[in-house]
């Protein structure tokens, strides 16, 4: 049987605690956020999955520029 983190990958997925991890905050934040300032997600049972294509999406959107 495939493990979680297999089954996520193959699906382009990305668990609510990896997201937070690259951002740098909590999971408790992440849960107090507005639909409206995340990026795309499925509802698994009572977690949040969030799909890759939409991370990359989000932090290019987030992106500052540098003077150079």
């Amino acid at each position: 049987m495939a493990s979680n983190k297999v089954l996520l990958e193959r699906f382009g997925l990305m668990a609510e605690e990896d997201f937070a991890a690259i951002l740098g905050v909590s999971v408790r934040t992440l849960k107090n956020r507005r639909r409206d300032e995340l990026p795309d997600f499925v509802k698994a049972g009572r977690r949040r999955l969030f799909v890759e294509e939409s991370v990359r999406d989000f932090l290019d959107a987030h992106r500052i520029r540098g003077r150079g």
